[in-house]
């Protein structure tokens, strides 16, 4: 078989967790080696991934608002394709939860044709304070991802046929998923849908670094005056060499506060849902 490793990762952590999952496989029902896909950035996502039979596809994204991020779903759904291909379903979450996220990727990849062997949820270092999940996908996670993987492997040589029970899978079903809403410290809804990221240009070089990884191709007619729809992933600001991007509104201050708050104790393991 030929396993692939697809992943929308901003900063980092779905890359982490897919390639080690993607390893595990690769080293059962493969030849020890993956193909990497990153679709992150804006001009990644121009063609249309094809899979076939043969194919084993470890597919992550990160969670935002305990679902997949929706401005990046719509390029799942029509270009993320298969023709009996088999994916192994992963999100990372910021210590939170991943609410709806998990379920919510494994049916757009089974609509999008794909047999589905497995669903794994991992704890990532949040996007908005290392003081939620800091370092992870750590080693350990990193060790019990690479396992997962090859506990997927050795089903699927047994029996290549077997899929996942969907049923299984927490979270609500597509009609009745809501997204989280964020709060300040009060309680109140903290709004900062509307936030860019702001540069500082004593310390901006200019070297583009912010406009290779954006999502969004926010920075695609100047790496310091931002256009489009920002999702606030933080991507521009951890690839910066220089620390020159950073967000600076009252009410995603608020937010963060009240992520720290209420949930920097959490102390959160992989989840996963395979087939047997």
């Amino acid at each position: 078989m030929d396993v692939y490793a697809l992943f929308i990762s901003p900063t980092g952590n779905t890359a982490t967790a897919a390639r080690s999952l993607a390893r595990g496989l690769a080293d059962v029902v493969g030849d020890g080696d993956f193909y990497s896909i990153d679709i992150t950035p804006f001009e990644a996502r121009k063609g249309v991934y094809d899979f076939g039979e043969g194919d084993v596809v470890v597919i992550g994204v990160p969670t935002y608002a305990g679902r997949v991020p929706n401005k990046l779903l719509p390029y799942l759904q029509e270009s993320v394709q298969s023709c009996g291909a088999k994916a192994l379903a992963v999100v990372t979450y910021g210590n939170r939860a991943y609410d709806d996220a998990l379920k919510e990727l494994c049916l757009t990849l089974d609509e999008g044709g794909f047999d589905m062997v497995g669903a794994v949820a991992c704890v990532g270092e949040h996007a908005f304070t290392d003081k939620l999940a800091g370092g992870r996908p750590n080693e350990d996670d990193i060790g019990a991802l690479y396992e997962i993987g090859k506990a997927v492997g050795k089903t699927l040589k047994k029996d290549s046929n077997k899929v996942l029970d969907m049923s299984i899978l927490p979270g609500r079903e597509p009609e009745s998923m809501e997204y989280y809403v964020p709060k300040k410290t009060d309680g109140e809804r903290a709004v900062f849908l509307k936030d860019m990221p702001l540069t500082d240009e004593t310390k901006c070089n200019g070297c583009g670094e912010c406009r290779a990884i954006c999502p969004m191709g926010c920075f695609r007619n100047s790496v310091t005056n931002p256009e489009g729809t920002c999702i606030k992933c933080q991507a521009c600001v951890k690839v910066c060499p220089n620390g020159a991007k950073y967000f600076d509104s009252a009410d995603l201050k608020e937010h963060i506060a009240a992520l720290e708050r209420d949930f920097a104790n959490n102390s959160l393991e992989i989840q996963c849902f395979l087939i047997e």
